[in-house]
């Protein structure tokens, strides 16, 4: 641009020729010796160099490329040569070098300049249709994702752009950009809410959440300093960010480019964002596939961490059932995840719908909280959900799916109440859980149950209710008896066939422990995910000939 405008055209570029073209103008300014720290990034400078020597001057000349400038124009007294030390400096740190003749004014370059500046700031949004959007709709088009829409970005307004996701995460920046980043790294939500920095969190959630281009400073890096963006959103939900760095003294209201050029990138970004969820979704399901079937974790942990899925990081896991209401608890689940922002992550194993969230930092926007008012609100008096305790790193996929597993199926089997089979609520039930599941406790249980369950099928006498009675009414025979509508002698005489049966003393505490678990396995197998297949249906052949003795009198 600098060449073409005129009175420009009658430079003569002495050093950094390459670079003339590539370096946007964003100002104009004259300055002298020694007065190069008043220097902006991307300003065109003007100076005669008239007051200092020819090693001050290669000084000046540094000094004006470390501040970043466009552009170093030098005019100077009658046409004097430009000793060739300046233009080695200038050459040796990037800084095209103009010079321009004696007879030109710097007001009129400077108005020439700053009219052509103006011209292509605005030339964005006013040639032919669509400008900026355009614009970056091609970026889109042809591939060049976040970082050709902060490109486009950078074009128009000359300033620095950065794009972040949802997360305050880096995802995209233009050329400028790259060099205001420099290699440092920015700081997530997820290191300020583990750093413990409540204001400085509330502040990054506050600009997620504006609706109009917003002024900040220092956020999320102290070193960013001023700058205005832009939440990129769709149907209310935060999807990413995009900032426009600025200088100190700017206004806290961005100029109508400015303003108007972050509306139409967050447009863009969203539109980016979407695209690239619905790829990820795919993959992030097949992901957390692989980990739930056993697949070695090392393969899938490259696939995790270019998709944010850390096998390290904290997530929280559940398990749908089929139940009456199931699908539309999904769908309404889902879309409660959205408006809390929750990255959900499921897939189906078998019948049943698998479904992993990172543990958030709110509790209401955490997986479990949602389950629970998802249940509550299409509870049909099925247990449907499974949760597995608390959160684990992802890389414990397995085992969560496993105890979200079994805690539905606890909860099933010993009648729970609730729509969800938490298992920290099921508590000492899970316990049994395991215990039903151990070939061991099995054939125990097996031995001391069924002659019991034997003897009720033929001749209906309910052994199994009347010492599951006994047993909650703490021995009492009176409150046992009246509870089953017996006389106290009938009890007595079931109570004295129990003990023939079972080869164990209601006398003893030990004996009873033992009835009274092995009571509760038998229910724990009367309702198993397969069907409403006692534990006596299926007896474990080994577990009992190892437990049982040659009279039939179970061991322990």
């Amino acid at each position: 641009m600098l060449l073409t405008v005129a009175p420009l055209d009658r430079a003569e570029v002495l050093a950094g020729g390459r670079l003339v073209g590539e370096r946007p103008v964003s100002w104009v300014t004259v300055i002298h010796w020694p007065a190069a720290e008043f220097a902006r990034a991307g300003e065109l400078v003007l100076t005669t160099g008239v007051g200092c020597s020819e090693a001050e001057l290669a000084e000046f000349v540094t000094t004006l490329a470390a501040r970043d400038i466009a552009a170093l124009c030098i005019s100077r007294p009658f046409d004097e040569e430009i000793p060739r030390s300046v233009c080695e400096a200038a050459d040796a740190a990037g800084l095209p070098l103009l010079r321009l003749p004696w007879s030109l004014c710097f007001t009129d370059v400077s108005r020439a300049v700053l009219d052509e500046v103006v011209a292509s700031r605005y030339r964005a949004e006013l040639d032919g249709p669509g400008g900026l959007q355009q614009s970056c709709n091609r970026a889109l088009l042809e591939g060049d994702s976040f970082d050709g829409l902060a490109a486009e970005l950078e074009r128009c307004t000359g300033r620095p752009a950065l794009i972040f996701d949802r997360s305050f995460r880096l995802v995209g920046h233009g050329p400028a950009g790259a060099r205001a980043v420099d290699g440092r790294r920015l700081p997530t939500l997820d290191d300020v809410a583990t750093a413990a920095d409540p204001q400085r969190q509330d502040a990054l959630i506050e600009l997620l959440a504006a609706q109009r281009p917003q002024s900040f400073r220092d956020l999320p890096a102290p070193w960013m300093g001023p700058a205005w963006g832009l939440r990129a959103s769709a149907r209310g939900r935060a999807l990413g960010f995009v900032a426009l760095l600025g200088e100190a003294g700017d206004d806290a209201v961005p100029p109508p480019l400015e303003a108007r050029a972050l509306e139409v990138a967050a447009e863009s970004v969203a539109i980016e964002m979407l695209r690239v969820h619905a790829t990820a979704d795919g993959a992030q399901s097949d992901i957390l596939r692989d980990l739930l079937s056993g697949a070695e974790q090392h393969a899938v942990a490259d696939r995790a961490r270019g998709l944010a899925m850390e096998l390290a990081d904290p997530w929280e896991l559940a398990v749908a059932r089929q139940s009456p209401s199931i699908l539309g608890a999904l769908e309404s689940l889902r879309q409660r995840a959205r408006r809390a922002g929750l990255e959900l992550v499921e897939c189906t194993i078998g019948d049943a719908t698998v479904l992993a969230a990172p543990a958030a930092a709110e509790s209401a926007a955490r997986l479990h909280a949602l389950v629970r008012q998802v249940a509550q609100q299409y509870a049909d008096g099925t247990v449907a959900w499974g949760l597995a305790e608390g959160a684990a790193p992802l890389r414990d996929a397995p085992r969560m799916l496993a105890e979200a597993e079994r805690a539905l199926r606890v909860a099933r089997s010993f009648a729970s109440e609730e729509p969800v089979a938490d298992p920290h609520r099921l508590g000492p039930y899970m316990v049994l859980g395991a215990l039903g599941d151990d070939d061991y406790a099995a054939g125990v249980a097996y031995a001391l149950v069924a002659p019991l369950v034997d003897y009720d099928e033929r001749t209906g006498r309910n052994l199994l209710q009347t010492l599951e009675v006994f047993l909650d009414e703490k021995g009492n025979t009176s409150a046992s008896a009246r509870r089953l509508f017996l006389n106290r002698h009938s009890l007595l005489y079931r109570l004295r066939k129990i003990e023939e049966l079972a080869g164990r003393s209601l006398e003893s505490s030990q004996d009873r422990f033992l009835l009274e678990l092995s009571l509760r396995l038998h229910r724990y197998g009367t309702a198993h995910l397969d069907g409403d297949r006692r534990l006596i249906d299926r007896p474990p052949r080994a577990a009992v000939a190892a437990h049982t003795s040659v009279d039939g009198v179970p061991a322990l």
